[in-house]
């Protein structure tokens, strides 16, 4: 995956000079700069392994405290390092860590089995990418196939929102809070009639998942410095938050949790441009380093100008459409 620091150092200087609406809440401010100067100094090769990149937004194993200690250079990190290299506590985390491993791999094959069993006829019909290119470690085993277990778990909403989201007919689709990129990925791989995606995100953020996209998709990639304009059959638009005033309606929206990760007003400003035939939020808990708390349901139908209905719900969140049933 090719690093191109000249589109990072555009895009970052950019959002520097935007409204408060177009720039990382308080949960990812404090991310923002970090990630920022570790892959102007790193590069982004491999980065679904390397949890200081993709803490937040990817899928990276945190099976070992430590790792946040080897890339940090405070003056605390740098005294646990050096205990660490000591005889007691290297074999104290040495045993902590086979533990942990051992966990984990029961953990993996116990859910492995309880998707098969729920999801595997539905996942075997939507012949989902595997997802395990750019050093992907965390997956499963689903129908004798090794799938990133990130990719599973955008399939599995993918799968639970058919009933109510009618993905074959839908030819444009726009994502706020896309990742790296992996519900495009699996949409465009099992959808070909979505023709045209916007996806936007943060950067720096923004940047991987170009480049992610990009990996996959070559030429249909536009990175932000190409505007929002669609200018071949089939294209993916990769946007910044303020870029998303340009962006034409579109037959789907798409947006996983990250709405309540954003302040309150941001999701508000992104309610008065958003205009799309069918919608698909889906909502967890919230976060409480979000300005004004949580991003409510109740918050999110005023800013859409929307009646939300919750076709499913889950511990913490559901799974919302838009309602034709109820009047605006």
């Amino acid at each position: 995956m090719e690093n191109d620091v000249p589109l990072l150092k555009a895009m970052m200087s950019d959002m520097a000079l935007q409204k408060s609406i177009y720039q990382p809440g308080p949960y990812w401010q404090k991310y923002a700069d970090k990630k920022y100067a570790y892959i102007l100094e790193n590069g982004i090769s491999e980065f679904r392994k390397d949890t200081f990149i993709s803490k937040g937004f990817g899928d990276s194993p945190i099976n070992d405290p430590a790792v946040f200690w080897e890339k940090s250079g405070t003056n605390k990190a740098k005294v646990k390092k050096v205990l660490r290299t000591l005889p007691f506590f290297r074999n104290m985390f040495a045993d902590y860590q086979r533990y942990i491993d051992s966990l984990i791999n029961t953990k993996r094959s116990l859910q492995s089995n309880l998707i098969e069993i729920e999801y595997g006829n539905a996942i075997r019909e939507l012949d989902p990418p595997v997802g395990l290119s750019e050093g992907c470690e965390t997956t499963l085993n689903i129908n004798g196939t090794t799938y990133s277990e990130l990719y599973i778990e955008h399939v599995k909403r993918i799968i639970n929102s058919r009933e109510h989201v009618p993905f074959e007919e839908c030819e444009t689709m726009m994502e706020i809070g896309g990742g790296f990129g992996a519900n495009i990925h699996i949409l465009l791989n099992c959808y070909p009639n979505i023709k045209r995606v916007y996806y936007i995100d943060i950067p720096p953020v923004l940047y991987v998942g170009t480049q992610y996209l990009r990996s996959i998709f070559g030429d249909m990639v536009k990175d932000y410095r190409a505007g929002t304009v669609f200018s071949q059959e089939r294209e993916i638009l990769c946007l910044a938050p303020w870029q998303i005033e340009q962006c034409l309606p579109v037959d789907l929206f798409w947006n996983a949790a990250s709405f309540a990760e954003m302040p309150v007003e941001t999701v508000r400003n992104y309610g008065n441009f958003i205009d799309a035939k069918h919608y698909c939020i889906i909502m967890s808990g919230g976060n409480p380093d979000a300005a004004s708390g949580r991003s409510s349901p109740a918050i999110l139908e005023e800013a859409l100008g929307k009646k939300l209905k919750k076709v499913e719900e889950f511990l913490g969140g559901g799974y919302f459409v838009l309602d034709r049933e109820l009047p605006k």
